[in-house]
């Protein structure tokens, strides 16, 4: 019941917004709407498919609904432009979070059910559906391991996913290194050979136009 609670909540928001033509739903203005961090956690911990089942489509549809691409062909959205390693500051963060845990949890439990609920995702492009799927995976390394290999190469950019900031540790395309530590002590020999030689041809644009910082996303 709180996953649909939650699941209501995107839905007057998302017609609230479409009345006022905004752009994303979180910048209406309700008077500071909020639910404890506590209530999200607890649904995405205690129930997971149907935290999944509720709130994944409706996050879905926000992403590609609002998407934005970027010169470099990154899939960007105007929904959530910045994700915070630590920290979730509101109700934007509180959804896409929880949805997160939520996913990870049923890849493990019922990784049947997950791809059930997520197989249609593997083909979009879209730089949060992608971190989405890479951080469910790698919650169950042993049987997804070819998969999140498959998928971080299957575009140049997957490789350099993270966070816009950070209270501690380095988010720097820490999405990306999480998933690869997760898998490759059990993606088979082909896999790790392709990952391993991907990262070492791995420059993203901004250490190409600072040289002093090349080979700093290959370090980490």
């Amino acid at each position: 019941m709180t996953a649909e609670l939650i699941a209501q909540c995107l839905d007057r928001l998302v017609e609230l917004a479409n009345s006022a033509q905004m752009q994303s739903p979180f910048d209406v203005d309700v008077g500071g709407l909020q639910l404890p961090a506590s209530v999200f956690d607890d649904a995405a911990r205690l129930d997971p498919a149907s935290f999944v089942r509720h709130v994944l489509p409706r996050v879905i549809r926000l992403i590609t609904e609002h998407a934005v691409t970027t010169e470099d062909g990154r899939v960007l959205d105007q929904v959530w432009p910045y994700r915070f390693l630590g920290l979730r500051h509101d109700f934007r963060g509180l959804v896409f979070e929880a949805l997160c845990d939520a996913m990870g949890r049923l890849a493990t439990a019922d990784p049947a059910l997950f791809d059930d609920y997520t197989r249609s995702l593997e083909s979009l492009p879209h730089q949060n559906i992608v971190s989405l799927l890479l951080s469910a995976w790698a919650a169950n390394g042993p049987l997804f391991s070819n998969r999140v290999i498959d998928h971080l190469l299957a575009a140049p950019h997957r490789l350099d996913l993270g966070y816009s900031s950070w209270g501690g540790g380095n988010g720097k395309a820490a999405i990306s290194r999480g998933a690869i530590k997760a898998v490759s002590m059990h993606c088979d020999e082909v896999h790790f050979r392709r990952i391993e030689k991907a990262i070492l041809d791995f420059y993203p644009p901004f250490e190409r136009q600072q040289p002093k910082r090349l080979g700093f996303t290959q370090y980490l």
